[in-house]
């Protein structure tokens, strides 16, 4: 008898910009390629600026291997964290960073971008899965406790309700 074949799950393979590269010119956007197709559930990645502004540009896409986050213009000098989550092809998520640094020269060093802020992603919360592509938006499951939340408290209010009246 033979063993079973291993499954080893999906996993980064690359990422451009690569992790630890020292870029001269600021990247438009990140992709993130992987050992297989992920699935389009979930995406998340946030980019970091070093100043702890989120840097990410509208929805996160996968296609095929890659997701691709667009990125807001890239002005200050200094270390930048890449934090994903996907789902990966045999529907186990996938999470990790990656980092690269913008070392612009003295004259291309205006002022900080005007993007959201954030503290930098720490843990998997920080980059839960929102469906909508938008790492900085609710996640589907909060909503839905907090309609959890109203029904009951709206089924108390009639049970209040029915018990005066009695």
């Amino acid at each position: 008898m033979g063993a079973p074949p291993a499954a080893a799950h999906d996993s980064l393979v690359a990422a451009a910009p690569e992790d630890g590269a020292v870029l001269v010119e600021a990247p438009e956007r990140v992709v993130l390629t992987f050992s297989d197709e992920v699935q389009d559930l979930g995406l998340a990645v946030v980019v970091t600026a070093p100043s702890g502004l989120r840097v990410t540009d509208g929805p996160v896409l996968a296609e095929g291997r890659e997701v691709v986050a667009e990125l807001l213009p890239l002005t200050e000098p200094g270390g930048y964290t890449v934090a994903y989550r996907v789902v990966s092809s045999d529907g186990h998520p996938i999470q990790g960073r990656t980092s690269f640094t913008l070392d612009l020269p003295p004259e291309s060093e205006p002022a900080t971008p005007s993007a959201q802020p954030s503290a930098p992603p720490s843990s998997a919360a920080a980059v839960a899965p929102s469906g909508t592509g938008d790492p900085g938006s609710s996640p589907p499951w909060t909503w839905v406790a907090v309609g959890g939340v109203v029904v009951v408290a709206a089924l108390i209010a009639v049970a209040v309700a029915r018990s005066r009246s009695a």
